[in-house]
């Protein structure tokens, strides 16, 4: 099975932030199954749609698709993606999907 997981970046800080880009998407860890990210069109490196100019306390969305390559697709799972723009250092978080 794949799963459509809608997410958000927020720019929590002073300045505009600018090409705000997706570098990896790792990690993909889970108990019991396995899962891998289904690029489709935002295979990384990509600038967040919507976010080549992210205003301060504006956020944009874009979808991540996974998919159960074994084992059941209901079975929670983490990630660690990391992100950057021009103007703000790259970081990384992990997701956890319940």
């Amino acid at each position: 099975g794949t799963g459509n997981l809608s997410m958000l970046v927020a720019n929590t800080g002073g300045a505009t932030a600018t090409n705000v880009t997706i570098t990896s998407i790792t990690g993909i860890t889970a108990s019991g199954a396995t899962f891998v990210y289904v690029p489709g069109l935002l295979n990384p490196p990509f600038v967040v749609p919507g976010a080549a100019t992210l205003a301060p306390g504006a956020g944009s969305g874009f979808n991540l698709v996974f998919a159960a390559s074994s084992g059941s697709p209901a079975t929670p799972f983490s990630f660690v993606i990391t992100a950057q723009a021009d103007n703000v250092p790259s970081f990384t978080t992990t997701i956890n999907v319940p």
